[in-house]
């Protein structure tokens, strides 16, 4: 499909649509190519927006979702509602071997933190707690927090503020 640019950017763009017995019940649209944070007016008062960009974005109903780079580490990203707050969240997953801590947080290097091994970690922006299952959230969040929390039945409990959620790889 193609499109009016975005941005500094003509995107090559897709949507996806689910239905059950004919009726519409969800949609995706995935942009296949760099978007700025600064593109994206929820993102754009982001701290630092402008050093920002998803190499992918999918837009739905419930937030948006894509992947980025976050000190030179592909991470994933994600904006989604909660009640009525804006939730800001970046997750790395690091598969069968892991990383260490220092990864995702570079200011760490040289503390006892530093060498921490994990699968998978996420920081996570809120201005509220949320609390709740794993299933309960947005679907943006659920496909980025189940894999934290180790299943969608999980219960999530994230403080107000920025909250560092991880599993410890043994």
């Amino acid at each position: 499909m193609t499109v009016d640019p975005f941005g500094e950017t003509n995107p090559k763009v897709s949507i996806k649509l689910a239905e059950v017995k004919g009726e519409l019940t969800a949609g995706v649209i995935r942009i296949e190519d760099e978007i700025a944070f600064s593109d994206v007016p929820i993102l754009n008062g982001v701290p630092h927006a402008e050093r920002f960009s998803f190499e992918f974005l999918e837009i739905s109903t419930e937030g948006i979702a894509g992947g980025t780079k976050l000190h030179g580490v592909d991470v994933e990203a994600a904006v989604f509602r909660q009640a009525q707050d804006w939730v800001f969240a970046v997750a790395d997953h690091g598969g069968e071997t892991g990383y260490k801590f220092s990864r995702i947080m570079p200011p760490l290097k040289g503390s006892p933190l530093a060498d921490f091994h994990l699968n998978d970690a996420a920081l996570i922006f809120s201005p509220n707690p949320i609390k709740g299952k794993v299933s309960e959230l947005p679907q943006v969040a659920q496909q980025m927090l189940s894999r934290i929390y180790g299943s969608d039945d999980a219960l999530v409990n994230v403080a107000g503020g920025i909250t560092v959620a991880a599993n410890f790889s043994p």
